[in-house]
């Protein structure tokens, strides 16, 4: 079952906060403390999927929480969505991004927005689960080629086709220029539509989104230093269609060269998850902005200004109007509000 961890001082948004978990989110379950000493423990003990954490705590507020969490490597990856009872502002959100939290909330919860949050963290937590696996089999991988490498080639294509992402083998020179391929397996050839042997005349470079060429060289700088980068680009198929993917690259000797071995995770699911997250969050902005507006309007005009104004500054929409229909035989309509860019939208 799902796990929820709630850290927040006041008993009463903690219960509230389980409450609405457990009643609102299937198959889900809650965990709850009142103080972030105990926060921490409980999520090293209980390593839950998403954590809620309000940052206005005594003691160890949420900040000092978060970073403590994200700085230990069993927690770092569970995503943390912070609460608090304002309205967080600009340099709130920076620190609280920068200690690493994944979202933010502001009391009081509104149902939607939680449920939203919560199950968009949740898919972040499964794909970062799955990409430690792969990681974790990448390595198994280099270990078993190293190790393996005078066995018979039916063993070796075994190991290498298992699995569900795209493996790439290539040699890389020490100026930085990458040769072709010298081994993919059956996975990749069938995403990007290529056969084996139209694929091993290619080159990594060939099959990158073109948008994404120039930070090739800054890569595989940190490829060299390190032996091994994570990183996320497009992949261009044989028919010309971008696949986002999460390349794990690991260097590695073969008979004496310089190779990489490269494991290609295809994330559009994840990116259409976070994509879903963003347009959530800007409709929740959208609709917060007018119901303010209808609080402290004077006036219809005023109202219907200052909720076109909303519109466009939440949601990022170069033009935004109301009109009335008038009684008339064409049926016309008058604009009475506008704001953003026309550029003779009205003649």
């Amino acid at each position: 079952m799902t796990k929820i961890l709630v850290i927040d001082h006041v008993k009463d948004d903690l219960l509230s906060l389980s409450t609405l978990i457990e009643n609102l989110i299937p198959e889900c379950s809650s965990i709850s403390t009142q103080s972030g000493e105990e926060g921490i423990k409980k999520a090293l003990e209980e390593l839950p999927d998403t954590i809620l954490l309000n940052i206005e705590m005594a003691g160890m507020d949420g900040f000092k929480v978060c970073k403590r969490l994200k700085s230990d490597e069993k927690t770092m990856y569970i995503p943390i969505i912070m609460l608090t009872a304002i309205i967080t502002d600009t340099q709130t959100r920076i620190r609280g991004l920068e200690i690493g939290a994944n979202a933010f909330l502001s009391k009081p919860v509104d149902e939607a927005e939680l449920v939203a949050q919560v199950n968009a963290m949740l898919r972040i937590k499964r794909a970062e689960d799955i990409l430690r696996k792969e990681k974790d089999l990448l390595n198994n991988l280099i270990k078993e080629i190293n190790r393996e490498l005078e066995e018979t080639e039916e063993r070796y294509q075994l190991l290498f086709d298992a699995g569900n992402d795209a493996v790439f083998v290539y040699h890389i020179e020490r100026d930085g220029k990458l040769g072709k391929y010298i081994e993919a397996n059956d996975v990749a050839c069938r995403r990007l539509g290529y056969s084996k042997e139209e694929l091993l005349k290619l080159s990594p470079f060939e099959i990158c989104d073109p948008e994404s060429q120039y930070v090739i060289p800054t890569q595989i700088e940190k490829l060299f230093e390190e032996k091994h980068v994570l990183f996320e680009r497009s992949i261009i198929t044989k028919n010309g269609e971008k696949i986002p993917v999460e390349i794990n690259a690991q260097l590695f000797e073969l008979n004496g060269r310089t190779t990489v071995l490269s494991i290609a995770r295809d994330i559009t699911i994840r990116k259409q998850a976070e994509e879903d997250l963003r347009r959530s969050n800007r409709a929740l902005q959208m609709m917060s902005g007018v119901n303010q507006a209808m609080v402290h309007a004077a006036d219809e005009v005023r109202l219907l200004n200052d909720v076109c104004c909303g519109i466009v500054e939440k949601g990022g929409y170069q033009l935004v109007w109301v009109g009335f229909a008038e009684q008339d035989k064409n049926k016309t309509m008058k604009p009475v509000a506008h704001v953003g860019f026309e550029k003779g939208y009205f003649k």
